[in-house]
């Protein structure tokens, strides 16, 4: 996050949206998602599209920006003949997967493979779930 140009935007497979809406007289973000594309390990040769920081204010969420900013990045996806897209949320977030399932996501894989101390994997019980949607 702390260099959006030179991650998401230096490289023709990746790309990053911000959604912008006026509010009081200011625009303000009020929703991001970013798109990075990979080889895909288990197909020879083809990519997917690794969905990341897909987020929607709480104050404009159920407002259909989260789904134009997903349909955004699919479409990105698509036009870089890209297999599937795939994300990954925690077990807690559940209005988050209950939305990339009515999109489409389905589970691929769980694990609790964390970047944060295990100490904070035991205190949370949360556990890392893995969606994949084919394009």
């Amino acid at each position: 996050m702390q260099d959006i140009p030179g991650y998401f935007l230096s490289h023709p497979d990746n790309c990053f949206w911000v959604a912008e809406a006026e509010m009081d007289g200011q625009p303000k973000v009020t929703g991001m998602v970013g798109v990075e594309g990979k080889n895909d390990p288990q197909s020879e040769g083809k990519k997917y599209g690794e969905l990341y920081r897909m987020i929607v204010s709480s104050t404009c969420r159920r407002s259909g920006i989260g789904l134009r900013l997903a349909k955004t990045a699919e479409d990105f996806c698509k036009e870089r003949c890209f297999s599937k897209n795939r994300l990954a949320v925690t077990s807690p977030q559940k209005a988050g997967m209950a939305f990339y399932i009515r999109l489409g996501f389905k589970l691929a894989l769980v694990h609790t493979q964390f970047e944060s101390p295990k100490w904070m994997i035991w205190l949370t019980r949360a556990t890392i779930l893995v969606m994949e949607k084919n394009i």
